[in-house]
């Protein structure tokens, strides 16, 4: 698992360091929280089912990116035994916690289980701490199909095909699902394009955040697919889920290596997708999530230092806008209006 871009916009909380994250009758008393996730160090989190219970967690491995902090822990059960978890604290780069992606990526991934529990894997939301904005997910070994595409073309292929019937599911799960009193308190999103009917879309809703279960000895049509990273959940038209998802396919050669993303967008990929997605793609739905992408990408240039930021703006101004160019002109060239 792994934390997700997929335009999201932020907005930030007070600093991680502001934050009162004293721990009171705690189980181990040897245990302090920090406010930034480190290895090694202990936190105590609570049961999402029974807020009374809580557990304690030794953060083994971490990785800050720009919107979060993700990695792996250990839990120590009250019985003494231990599992390993995914561990994901919504805290930026500069140190800020943000409460209201936290509980975003809290509704989203229970949403989503509940409404996705008969169409794909989904790992399961399990503990959290409000006061650190972090979620903790049972630990599945997931390949997201963009690293899949870099480390195995191979068996990316059939893979990617595969998933192109389950993403038809997954739309009509998204359009007809209505898990009770959990989707009508979602906000409504109007738009000016799409069907009159509203569907459960998700911020996350990219192919960066799909993947396949990693389980040595499966082959490649049989192996199980997984989504993850949900974020925000809302009711929109269908046309803008199957836009979020169509569009992220179109992006899977962006970023590193230099040599696919300076080939633009994999036309191939594009046209094997058409014929699933056709029927809930809509021209003005494909604009507007393009659109949202180009702010997105042109402005959120990150790096460790100026040089590193100086590349990697000078990347984007030059190839990342022929990219998207390369994009929106397949689009508008493939894609009649619905």
């Amino acid at each position: 698992m792994r934390n997700n871009m997929s335009g999201n916009t932020y907005k930030p909380m007070r600093s991680a360091l502001q934050m009162n994250t004293s721990v009171k009758n705690h189980p181990a008393d040897d245990i302090t929280d920090f406010a930034l996730l480190q290895p090694g160090h202990q936190y105590k989190l609570n049961d999402l089912v029974n807020p009374d219970r809580s557990v304690s967690c030794q953060c083994t491995q971490i990785h800050q990116r720009n919107w979060s902090r993700v990695g792996s822990g250990q839990i120590v059960t009250e019985d003494g035994n231990t599992h390993q978890v995914f561990l994901k604290q919504n805290v930026s780069r500069n140190g800020e916690i943000l409460l209201d992606q936290w509980d975003y990526e809290k509704s989203g991934a229970t949403i989503a289980s509940e409404l996705f529990q008969k169409t794909i894997f989904i790992p399961r939301l399990i503990y959290h701490n409000e006061s650190l904005a972090l979620c903790v997910f049972e630990y599945i070994d997931i390949i997201p199909f963009d690293e899949l595409l870099r480390q195995n073309n191979s068996l990316f292929q059939p893979c990617f095909t595969a998933f192109l019937d389950r993403s038809v599911q997954l739309l009509q799960t998204m359009q007809s699902g209505r898990p009770g009193a959990m989707f009508d308190a979602l906000s409504e999103k109007q738009r000016p394009y799409g069907s009159s009917s509203t569907s459960i879309n998700f911020k996350g809703f990219d192919i960066r955040n799909i993947g396949i279960i990693n389980e040595q000895g499966n082959q490649s049509d049989s192996r199980e697919f997984a989504m993850f990273d949900f974020g925000r959940p809302y009711q929109a038209p269908i046309e803008e889920a199957a836009a979020k998802l169509f569009i992220s396919i179109g992006l899977l050669n962006w970023g590193k290596p230099i040599h696919r993303f300076a080939k633009g967008p994999d036309t191939e990929l594009l046209s094997m997708s058409l014929p699933y997605l056709q029927p809930y793609l809509a021209q003005a739905a494909l604009n507007a999530e393009l659109d949202l992408q180009t702010r997105f990408r042109s402005s959120e240039v990150k790096g460790s230092g100026i040089v590193e930021k100086s590349i990697k703006k000078f990347g984007i101004d030059s190839l990342g806008k022929r990219y998207l160019n390369q994009l929106r002109a397949w689009c508008d060239n493939h894609i009649d209006e619905v």
